[in-house]
């Protein structure tokens, strides 16, 4: 049978979310001492305790906003303030840690060419899991990407559906016709996605804004979109324009928490 880090290692290969609940410190009568370990998973399930009751539902509960933001958490329990309430208490106190593990955010890049290339292999570095999407076959090859990227092939106007962005994702639309660009623009705007980005002239970013808003998009949900895509650093190349890109992201991210989501 695994023991607490062998199942966290094996929630970290499959790429599932999880939480380590850790005592750090227990002082007085406690159920558990330091350094019992407990996993949680997005659903609620659970490996290991830490003690069990009240004080566990509660680290549980603690734990399920670091799905979407990521980070962690000292908690500090008093079990004597818990029989105030009627539950059971040992009389003493704890420090709970708790740690998102496993699958990191993920940058969804539409548009398999030169761009969306040199975005990915940057991004690698920044530890992002990185999907990259194309309709042309030709395009949606691995063997121009790290090989921590997953290269998809499929039709553009099923790639949101497809790939659901969550509040911790990030989305770079960079295909090669505007139509498409448009409507995964739209999808993408129906999701929590921390950041929605679209590559091209300020022209044609002008023109689909005013597209989506003829079609009743509202002005508030417009304001989301990062058009033209990336910091203004004077980029031309297809590298020099992924770091505008990947910048503009990790200055989004920092300054700005993800939306809550389902996914």
């Amino acid at each position: 049978m695994k023991g607490i880090f062998g199942l966290a290692q094996q929630a970290i290969d499959a790429g599932r979310a999880a939480v380590m609940a850790v005592v750090v410190e227990s002082k007085g009568s406690t159920p558990r001492k330091a350094g019992a370990r407990m996993l949680i998973y997005a659903d609620g399930d659970i490996e290991g305790s830490i003690g069990g009751g009240r004080m566990e539902k509660l680290v549980i509960e603690a734990a399920m906003p670091l799905f979407e933001s990521g980070g962690c958490q000292l908690l500090r329990f008093d079990l004597d303030y818990e029989s105030s309430h009627g539950a059971a208490a040992c009389g003493g106190a704890t420090l709970v840690f708790i740690e998102r593990i496993g699958s990191p955010a993920r940058l969804l890049i539409f548009g398999a060419g030169h761009v969306g290339r040199a975005l990915a292999r940057f991004a690698c570095e920044m530890e992002f899991q990185v999907i990259v999407y194309d309709d042309r076959v030709e395009y949606a090859d691995s063997k121009y990407f790290p090989d921590s990227v997953q290269v998809i092939h499929g039709a553009m106007e099923e790639g949101i559906a497809s790939l659901k962005p969550a509040g911790r994702d990030c989305v770079a639309i960079m295909t090669y016709d505007y139509r498409h660009d448009q409507k995964l623009l739209e999808a993408a705007m129906q999701t929590p996605a921390r950041y929605i980005g679209m590559i091209g002239s300020r022209s044609k970013s002008k023109v689909i804004r005013q597209n989506l808003l003829a079609a009743g998009v509202s002005q508030e949900s417009l304001e989301r979109i990062h058009a033209p895509i990336g910091l203004d650093i004077g980029a031309h190349t297809p590298a020099e324009i992924a770091v505008s890109v990947l910048a503009e992201i990790i200055q989004h991210t920092q300054a700005q928490p993800p939306e809550d989501s389902d996914g």
